[in-house]
C-alpha cells in the first residue's frame, strides 16, 4: 500500500483571506470551498508535493496547485476483500472518494472535463441493455447524471480464478468480443461512490444493489429517465467472499485509458489512475446467539491501492 507525505509550500495567506474569513467571520465568503476555489487560479499557492510512487520517493513541482494535491490521492488500482452471504447476513460497501475531482469535473469551473477524469458531471451512464430481435427493450446502468470514470473490474473467489464484472446483457457481452466498460455498480462515478457488493429484490422483482451502510447512492432514481433498471453490478457472478481488483488505468479489454493520468510535473514525471482513497465496510447478522437475541456486527478495513509514476524520457526522476 503506498503512502503519502506532505505538502510542501501552501500558505493560507496568500489566498487574500483573513482568519475571520477562514472562520466565517466576513460575509459572503464560501467558507467550505472559499480555500480550495482560489487553489484554482493563476496564482500558484500549493505547487510542491512530497509522495511515495512505484515505492520510491518523489519530490514533483505542478503548475497547477490542484494537480499537487491531487498528486497525493493517485492511484492506479484498489484492491480489497468482500463478503456477501445471505445465510450469515454479510454485505460490503467500498467507499471510493475522489476528494478533488469537481475541479476536474464540474462544467461551473472547467468547460470540459480534464485528465485525470473523462467525463463531466452532465452525463448518466449506460452499459448494459436487453433486446429483442434486435429492439432495445430495457436498459440499465448507474442513473445519476454525474462523472463516471471508465475502470476495469475483476472479481476472485478463494480459489483465484478471475471472474470479469463487464457489463453485460441478455445475450452476453454488451460490446463484441469482450466488454470495454466494467458494470456500473462497480463503476466511481460521484465524488464519494458507494461500490456494493451485495443484492435484494425490489418491489417489482428485480435484483438491485443492497448496501452494507444503507446508502442511496446505489438506486437514487433516474431523473433523466436514461435507464429502465438499475443494475446489480455483476456482483451476482461474485461467490460468497473473496476479493476484487478495480484497475484505475486500463478497461475491461486491457487497454489504457489515456484520460486517468495527471499532468505531468516539472520533471515529466506522470502519475497514473485517478485520485481516490478508499475503504471498505462489512456488516454481519447472527439470529442464533440464544432465543430471541439477534446480533448484529461490523468490521471496516482499508482498501490496498498503489501509486505508479511514468515518463515519456525514460525512468521517473
Amino acid at each position: 500500500m503506498s503512502t503519502y507525505d506532505d505538502i510542501a509550500g501552501f500558505d493560507t495567506s496568500s489566498l487574500g483571506l483573513g482568519a475571520s474569513a477562514l472562520q466565517g467571520g466576513q460575509a459572503g465568503i464560501d467558507v467550505a470551498n472559499a480555500a480550495f476555489a482560489n487553489l484554482s487560479g493563476a496564482a500558484r499557492y500549493a505547487n510542491a508535493v512530497a509522495l511515495i510512487a512505484d515505492g520510491a520517493p518523489r519530490a514533483l513541482e505542478y503548475d497547477d496547485p490542484i494537480d499537487a494535491v491531487s498528486a497525493l490521492f493517485m492511484v492506479e488500482s484498489l484492491d480489497g476483500n468482500f463478503t456477501r452471504s445471505p445465510s450469515i447476513g454479510a454485505e460490503t460497501d467500498w467507499i471510493v472518494t475522489a476528494p478533488t475531482k469537481r475541479w476536474y469535473v464540474d462544467p461551473a469551473i472547467v468547460d470540459n472535463a480534464r485528465p485525470p477524469f473523462e467525463t463531466s458531471f452532465v452525463q448518466h451512464y449506460a452499459a448494459g441493455q436487453m433486446t429483442s430481435n434486435g429492439v432495445v427493450t430495457e436498459t440499465w446502468a448507474s442513473s445519476f447524471p454525474y462523472a463516471c470514470a471508465n475502470v476495469a473490474a475483476i472479481g476472485y473467489g478463494r480459489d483465484g480464478v478471475a471472474i470479469p464484472l463487464g457489463a453485460t446483457n441478455d445475450g452476453g457481452s454488451v460490446d463484441p468480443a469482450s466488454p470495454m466498460a466494467a458494470n456500473p455498480g462497480m463503476t466511481p462515478c460521484l465524488e464519494t461512490s458507494v461500490l456494493t457488493f451485495a443484492t435484494g429484490v425490489d418491489a417489482a422483482n428485480f435484483e438491485v444493489p443492497a448496501s452494507a451502510i444503507g446508502s442511496r447512492l446505489t438506486n437514487a432514481a433516474d431523473p433523466g429517465e436514461h435507464v429502465s433498471q438499475v443494475l446489480t453490478g455483476g456482483v451476482e457472478r461474485l461467490p460468497s467472499a473473496g476479493s476484487v481488483s478495480l484497475d484505475l488505468v486500463h478497461d475491461m479489454r486491457g487497454d489504457v485509458n489515456a484520460a486517468h493520468a495527471l499532468a505531468a510535473a516539472s520533471n515529466g514525471d506522470v502519475l497514473t489512475g485517478l485520485p481516490v482513497i478508499a475503504a471498505s465496510a462489512t456488516t454481519f447478522v447472527n439470529g442464533n446467539v440464544s432465543n430471541g437475541v439477534l446480533a448484529n456486527y461490523g468490521a471496516s478495513a482499508a482498501v490496498r491501492s498503489r501509486a505508479a509514476c511514468v515518463n515519456a524520457g525514460g525512468s521517473c526522476r
